[in-house]
């Protein structure tokens, strides 16, 4: 037999009788299709920290997704927790839920959100109560419908103009005009 430069091995190995080892099965098997993440072949009942982040979102505790996300220990980058967020997915699903089982259902929200839009406050003057309107109050409605709006899409872009467009302020001044 001939050997390597070196070595005491033979080159031709196949006429050792070596046992054979035994092959794993593969780890996933190619006939079987990988399921979808929003499939009915998902578990129905969410993770601990995904439960917690539904909970975050339908008690209002953060203001924003990401907020809630990092609260509930999960990374707020996470497009897969997005994708189940979004419409249609199991954890909307689960959300929608919460939030059903609070009271706080889009009408009732929607008609809160109204209500504070000509929200008014009393205030004292010279001991006499005076109603007028909240405007900080009117703001954050006004803002809060802004950004509804914004996220359904209804509210017109700045290309949808054509061209530039005037804007006319008219400025009302109340009080005795002094002369000089």
């Amino acid at each position: 037999m001939e050997s390597l430069a070196g070595n005491s091995f033979p080159v031709d190995v196949s006429s050792l009788n070596l046992p054979q080892m035994p092959r794993k099965a593969p780890a996933i098997d190619p006939d079987q299709a990988i399921p979808e993440a929003s499939s009915m072949d998902r578990p129905v009942t969410p993770r601990p920290r995904e439960a917690k982040l539904v909970q975050i979102l339908a008690s209002g505790d953060a203001s924003t997704v990401s907020q809630a996300m990092m609260q509930a220990g999960i990374n707020p980058h996470s497009t897969s927790i997005r994708r189940r967020l979004a419409e249609g997915g199991d954890l909307r699903q689960q959300l929608d839920e919460a939030l059903e089982a609070a009271g706080l259902t889009l009408p009732r929200v929607l008609q809160k959100l109204n209500a504070k839009m000509d929200a008014t406050r009393i205030i004292s003057v010279d001991k006499k109560a005076i109603e007028t309107e909240d405007n900080d109050a009117q703001l954050r409605a006004t803002e809060q419908v802004i950004k509804l709006h914004d996220r359904a899409g209804t509210l017109p872009s700045a290309q949808e103009g054509s061209g530039s467009s005037n804007i006319t302020v008219n400025v009302l001044v109340m009080g005795e005009k002094s002369e000089t």
